[in-house]
């Protein structure tokens, strides 16, 4: 039996990589469909369409693949490397950090979502007036970097700031 479904191994192995999208994977889990089919000795005989049956196997496999628990031991992951590297802000970075560290708790609050999020949604996530956000983060901008504000956060659009 095996010797005659290893006679369409690559035609296998195509439509292995139909199901998975990834060469490797689809090496294994046709081998493991020779394999089950082997341990349950599978008839060819009396399978009318071949093709759809071995499909049909392999994507038993497939999902089969992803069903088994996926762990990982912490000694294989003792060796990795970090790449990440620690921040260090030189002088002009830590005299803004410090300044922030000075605001009140609500501007930090609105100067660090505002990272994440605009001004609108950060109103609409916390059911807050959008002016106070923006009036509140602005002003902490302006505590924190001074004079540089304008021209760093100069918003031409706005009609009292156009010249």
């Amino acid at each position: 039996m095996l010797e005659q479904l290893s006679k369409q191994d690559p035609e296998w192995r195509k439509m292995a990589f139909i199901i998975c999208k990834d060469k490797q994977l689809a090496d294994d889990i046709t081998n493991d469909m020779y394999i089950n089919l082997h341990k349950y000795n599978a008839s060819l005989d009396r399978i009318k369409d071949l093709n759809s049956y071995i499909f049909r196997v392999l994507k038993n496999e497939y999902n089969r693949y992803f069903k088994k628990e996926q762990t990982v031991h912490i000694s294989e992951l003792y060796y990795l490397k970090d790449n990440q590297n620690e921040f260090e802000p030189d002088d002009y970075q830590q005299e803004i950090l410090d300044k922030f560290n000075t605001l009140e708790w609500g501007k930090q609050e609105y100067i660090s979502e505002s990272y994440d999020r605009s001004t609108r949604q950060i109103a609409e996530f916390y059911h807050i007036n959008y002016g106070h956000i923006h009036r509140e983060k602005t002003n902490g901008l302006k505590q924190i970097f001074g004079p540089e504000f304008e021209t760093n956060y100069n918003n031409t659009r706005l009609k009292h700031l156009k010249k």
